[in-house]
């Protein structure tokens, strides 16, 4: 039998070889979603179902009678979602089902988390890419968070926050699929910013329009290596396809564009699904490195409350910069 190809995508990059995976014990959870392009067959199916089962059988416990999953695994035609947790060795354990599952069936991505449980939360928390900078979060006033984006010698502003990454939405037979998050978005050299500036819309030129180019390119370039994703169409804020403002603020030239929440949407379960956001920002990374634009994104979703704690998202606008001073 011919050795089919490991995950060509993986979130975050290096996958399960990142270092927020290194140290994970059995206090840990480990969320893995793994994407399989073309979609399974029935065969495959059987497969991939035999396989989990006998590597949830003989996963080797830090607790014997517990179990290794936090809820019940989900494995489909295009995806396989598990959570585990109560394993000796929870990285190595994965690593033995990815390769398992990839030595077999056509596995395209990888998608990887952390979470630990703490005294004062309620819910576990992701844990931090140990190479991230610390962050600012508070910011009494919009020049503030202007001079934490822009000057390289402050302090970052926070690339997300758990806030705002609590997504759902409710299906048409009225089912709630709620949000997984991912690793907290650390993509260097890229800084990255939760919020967009209130900048001022100016009229578009020569370089929006290149940068309207090498943006799609490189979405679709990105887009072409992951399982089943329909490339987004980039729009400005009068809802123009295939647009991007041009805007300014405090003397420095950006372009501004959205995508619509939904079509950024990767169903990982019946019940669960995720936000390509990562994708998007790698996407960005190649634009603004071949525009040799500022290393710097701003974005901010936006939507709706939704489900008590939850957010219906409708929209995620994007910022990218032009070198310039930081503002005074």
């Amino acid at each position: 039998m011919t050795a089919m190809p490991q995950p060509t995508h993986l979130t975050p990059r290096r996958g399960l070889e990142h270092p927020v995976f290194q140290g994970a014990g059995p206090g840990d959870q480990l969320l893995a979603a793994l994407a399989f392009e073309p979609k399974l067959t029935d065969a495959q199916l059987k497969i991939a179902q035999a396989i989990l089962d006998k590597w949830s059988h003989d996963a080797a416990r830090a607790e014997a009678e517990e179990p290794c999953h936090c809820d019940e695994p989900f494995l489909g035609e295009r995806t396989l979602r598990i959570r585990v947790h109560n394993l000796a060795e929870p990285l190595n354990a994965l690593r033995e089902l990815v390769k398992s599952l990839g030595d077999t069936l056509p596995l395209r991505e990888g998608h990887f988390s952390r979470w630990r449980a703490f005294e004062d939360r309620e819910e576990p928390a992701a844990v931090l890419d140990p190479e991230a900078p610390e962050e600012r979060t508070q910011f009494p006033v919009h020049d503030d968070y202007l001079r934490a984006v822009f000057d390289p010698e402050s302090l970052p502003p926070a690339s997300e926050y758990e806030s705002q990454g609590k997504g759902a939405f409710e299906t048409r037979t009225g089912d709630i699929v709620m949000e997984d998050r991912g690793v907290p978005l650390h993509l260097p050299p890229l800084r990255i910013g939760y919020g967009t500036a209130r900048a001022k819309f100016t009229p578009t030129d020569a370089q929006a329009s290149r940068v309207r180019d090498a943006i799609q390119a490189a979405l679709k370039q990105t887009f072409d290596t992951l399982a089943a994703a329909k490339l987004p169409q980039i729009f400005d804020h009068v809802g123009a396809i295939g647009t991007v403002d041009r805007v300014e603020i405090t003397g420095r030239v950006g372009y501004g564009f959205a995508l619509a929440s939904p079509e950024l949407i990767q169903r990982l379960s019946v019940n669960r699904f995720r936000f390509r956001e990562a994708e998007i920002f790698e996407a960005l990374a190649d634009a603004i490195s071949k525009l040799e634009l500022a290393p710097i994104v701003t974005w901010q979703r936006f939507g709706k409350p939704f489900a008590k704690s939850w957010r219906q998202e409708d929209m995620h606008v994007f910022q990218l910069w032009e070198p310039g001073p930081p503002p005074r």
